[in-house]
């Protein structure tokens, strides 16, 4: 909609009204006005004439009201805000780490961390975000409209930053009479005040950090309103922008779209305040309440596990790699012992260690039952020994397959084939193993397997 030639400083009033006071007529129509224009770009072309013409008329009633406002409405909000800031006698302070983020209980006020040309690129700090962004904490959450006024943006300052600087010139804008214009100014101005030097308080946070002399100095860790806005609004404009939501949608659709996505995965979000933002400060009640954390955790490995489908046996390829380790380590194991005679403790240790392999095997086949998306992998093109497709692909829907897997009759070859690999991994030039070896790995496996597979029934609830 055309500004119609009104200056920035109003049209940011007109915005401040438009979009923050509901009571008034200016947010009444504003409202309409862009509920029409979502139904003018849903709408149909038989009726887009019709829609258009409806808005049309909405935007002139919307014109005329903000021509009303400069003579009533907006006046008189200056003057109400101008005797309540007289009357209250409590500023409000301009802060980048309001206290109130540590504990509601605290006593409003903060910290104002000026930006400064000298800060190092070393560290991330309120400096590093190259902008006067500040907070406004204030004595009673019942002030948040009047807080969200001063933190309005007039071309380029915030009416904060103006009445600070003793910069009235703006008010002119709504009245013609220069004593009216000071007498806002003046009684605006009690709400403004240098920040207090933050005291002790017992719900303050604070920390002993060691020095050299063994000494320490007594540090307050204070959360950064001024960080927490930066990142809020990057994150909620990746989320929520038209632009990313039509990139996203070409994404998932594996379309070409001209820009640049920007996500951030796994945030965490932190709230303040409660059902009460405005207590803890005006930045808190704009952002909701909200607060966007960025995971710092290390990055994790992902494996995209595949059904064995281009070998003979279940125990080639990646079990057999995962079980390398367990098996060299039971090798040099009974190297070292061969000369010896075998005791209870040898005898028992070699069955744990078989044990760990066998555990190994299991949560190997665990993973292959996990692929529940493509049940019916075995069907073609795999070379695996039918026993030990009938292990590992639980989810074919075939119904012969299934019967066979319940028999059960597989275990045996899957146990036998165990033995005889485990024979082949531990065999080296001084160790020759034979089939009552093989025999005995087989049935450690059995004894396993039986209670594996009853816990699957048990997790399918077939029993």
């Amino acid at each position: 909609m055309e500004t119609d030639n009104f200056s920035k400083v109003k049209m940011s009033i007109f915005g401040f009204f438009e979009t923050k006071i509901k009571k008034s007529d200016l947010y009444r129509i504003k409202d309409k006005v862009d509920k029409k224009q979502q139904e003018v770009n849903k709408c149909a072309d038989k009726d887009r004439a019709k829609k258009e013409e409806e808005l049309l008329l909405l935007q002139k009633e919307l014109k005329q009201q903000r021509y009303d406002s400069l003579l009533s409405e907006i006046p008189n909000y200056l003057t109400e805000c101008a005797e309540k800031a007289m009357s209250v006698d409590k500023p409000m302070f301009k802060v980048t780490h309001p206290v109130k983020f540590t504990h509601g209980l605290i006593p409003y006020g903060g910290i104002y961390a000026k930006p400064s040309s000298q800060n190092s690129d070393r560290y991330l700090t309120t400096e590093s975000l190259g902008s006067d962004y500040y907070d406004i904490t204030n004595s009673n959450g019942n002030l948040i409209t009047h807080a969200r006024f001063l933190m309005l943006n007039l071309d380029g300052d915030t009416v904060y930053s103006k009445l600070d600087q003793q910069q009235d010139a703006w008010l002119l804008e709504f009245t013609k009479n220069n004593k009216q214009a000071k007498e806002w100014g003046e009684g605006l101005r009690f709400w403004v005040a240098e920040t207090e030097n933050i005291k002790n308080a017992s719900r303050l946070k604070q920390n002993y950090f060691p020095l050299e002399d063994h000494g320490y100095h007594l540090t307050a860790p204070l959360f950064s309103s001024s960080m927490c806005q930066n990142i809020y609004e990057k994150i909620r404009f990746s989320t929520f922008s038209q632009e990313n939501k039509q990139l996203r949608t070409a994404k998932k659709n594996n379309k070409y779209a001209d820009g640049v996505l920007v996500e951030y995965p796994n945030f965490a979000v932190m709230n303040f305040g409660g059902t009460q933002p405005q207590n803890i400060s005006t930045g808190n009640f704009e952002r909701h309440g909200e607060a966007f954390l960025l995971p710092c955790s290390p990055p994790q490995w992902e494996s995209s596990i595949q059904p064995p489908m281009i070998q003979k046996s279940l125990y080639e390829g990646e079990f057999d790699r995962r079980a390398w380790r367990l098996a060299k380590e039971l090798q040099f194991y009974l190297s070292e012992r061969q000369k010896k005679k075998s005791n209870m403790e040898i005898r028992n240790h070699v069955t744990q260690l078989v044990y760990q392999i066998i555990d190994t095997l299991f949560d190997y086949v665990s993973e292959i039952h996990s692929i529940e998306n493509i049940g019916g992998w075995s069907k073609a093109g795999c070379k695996l020994k039918e026993s030990h497709k009938l292990w590992l692909d639980i989810h074919q829907e075939d119904e012969t397959f299934q019967i066979y897997r319940e028999s059960g009759e597989w275990q045996q070859e899957v146990c036998k084939d165990f033995g005889l690999w485990l024979n082949k991994k531990l065999e080296n030039k001084t160790m020759v193993f034979a089939k009552i070896e093989s025999s005995h790995w087989a049935k450690l496996l059995k004894r396993q397997l039986r209670e594996f597979e009853n816990d699957l029934k048990h997790a399918k609830g077939v029993i």
